[in-house]
């Protein structure tokens, strides 16, 4: 189909009954007058198919429908109006709020805006939410940091994230090695035609999972050029091993997300408001292994535990990051996970971090490459983005030049997980001991293939 299309020339049919249907139409109730002028303003096929989609239509009617606005030999909209009017027939309850559902579902958000416009007083004040949202992600999330136990310490996301390739599997595979990056999946999740809304990262401890949960922070508060991301409206990026297990989603926004505003935004709204836009919002979930609640539990009440299950806002793209032992519970729960390994950095990944890590001090990057090259421990080391990161800042410190032997590298990781993990303890009073002895066994992988 046709990327690009000539504008839709409508001509004007007034339906017999439509002043009577007016009249006696109920305030929720779509009537001809409305489906008439949605059709008109449907412009190209692109939407028409979108809209198509979005009202469930298989690609044989939605081709009846396209050939029936062609019909005059000129593009018109009589195949949008029997689409809507079908719709309107066949579809229980197919009321406003349903039909601006829908419209938002084939990202019509225009269209949506103009005939199906917001009159609850108690709207989400959906700008400034954003505005706020986009604010706290720049303030708190959208850097990498350098010393996770030094918070005043952190490094440009613009000069030194380094993208990765994720690797598919599983039923959704194509192929056993399927690879992308961030945005492939980010393009999927937010493609209305591909049907695909849960997608979990699944990797190893230090290979940056809460790192690409950062990076989709930094994409949408930026609103980066060519990001899929331009188009939701409200991102939710929530960690959850801050949650106890009953907190619901709306608490959880607002006890991360909105501290100190809580008075301004209703958690009622706010989760009427995700369940009426599920398309237009995402969801991400940094780590679910760190999750206190039982996912597989029946008896746990809770709506976050029943998004990660997918028995609710199904059609909100969610992104989850879990590290691989982890990755049963939500399976288990769920079958409609894409799931996409991380396999950390490669070599050539390494050196273009070590690259931007340096950028004002090239001669001391330069030399820590030619290191790299010369030490086959430390190159093993790096691919671990985590331990990427703690070298160059040894590097820096010049307490890796003198390292000769494993043990005494090993001597300088384990000083280094050691105030990671008090770090990440220090930041949750129900914090599990496994940080560290999983890390520790991702450092002691990397030295084991020097061996």
């Amino acid at each position: 189909m046709a990327k690009e299309s000539p504008p839709a020339v409508c001509e004007t049919v007034t339906p017999m009954s439509s002043l009577e249907v007016s009249s006696t139409a109920g305030p929720l109730e779509v009537t001809d007058d409305l489906i008439y002028s949605l059709a008109a303003d449907v412009e190209t096929v692109d939407h028409l198919d979108a809209l198509g989609i979005a009202l469930g239509f298989d690609q044989a009617a939605r081709t009846r429908f396209h050939s029936t606005n062609n019909l005059s030999g000129s593009v018109g909209c009589r195949g949008t109006r029997d689409m809507l009017t079908e719709w309107r027939q066949r579809t229980p309850g197919a009321d406003k709020p349903k039909l601006k559902r829908v419209l938002q579902k084939a990202r019509l958000i225009e269209l949506s805006e103009k005939y199906l416009p917001a009159t609850d007083e108690n709207t989400l004040k959906v700008e400034k939410l954003r505005r706020k949202l986009k604010n706290r992600y720049k303030q708190e999330l959208c850097h990498l940091p350098l010393r996770p136990w030094d918070k005043d310490s952190s490094l440009s996301f613009k000069r030194n994230f380094v993208d990765v390739d994720l690797y598919e599997q599983g039923q959704h595979c194509k192929c056993p090695e399927d690879n992308g990056t961030l945005n492939d999946l980010l393009k999927m999740a937010c493609n209305v035609q591909d049907h695909h809304y849960r997608f979990a990262i699944l990797a190893n401890a230090g290979c940056g999972k809460s790192m690409l949960a950062a990076k989709i922070a930094y994409d949408w508060s930026h609103e980066l050029e060519g990001s899929p991301l331009r188009d939701v409206l409200l991102l939710f990026v929530i960690k959850l091993r801050l949650l106890q297990e009953g907190t619901a989603l709306e608490d959880a926004i607002m006890s991360q997300l909105l501290v100190g505003d809580e008075e301004k935004y209703s958690a009622g709204v706010l989760k009427t408001f995700i369940e009426e836009n599920q398309s237009r919002c995402m969801l991400v979930f940094d780590g679910c292994d760190e999750y206190i609640a039982n996912i597989l539990a029946k008896d746990i009440k809770s709506d976050v535990v029943s998004v990660l299950r997918n028995h609710c806002l199904q059609e909100c793209p969610t992104v989850i990051t879990s590290r691989f032992r982890h990755q049963r519970s939500f399976t288990k729960a769920s079958q409609s996970y894409v799931k996409m390994e991380l396999r950390g950095f490669t070599l050539d990944n390494a050196k273009r971090y070590i690259r931007g890590f340096f950028h004002d001090q090239r001669e001391s990057g330069e030399k820590l490459r030619q290191f790299l090259d010369s030490s086959h421990v430390v190159c093993q080391l790096v691919q671990i983005p985590l331990f990427c990161v703690m070298v160059c800042d040894l590097w820096q410190q010049d307490a890796l030049e003198d390292v000769q032997t494993q043990t005494g590298l090993l001597n300088q990781v384990i000083q280094f997980l050691w105030h990671h993990w008090i770090s990440k303890k220090e930041s949750s009073e129900d914090e599990e001991s496994s940080y560290s002895s999983d890390e520790a066994e991702s450092a002691y992988m990397s030295f084991s293939h020097c061996s």
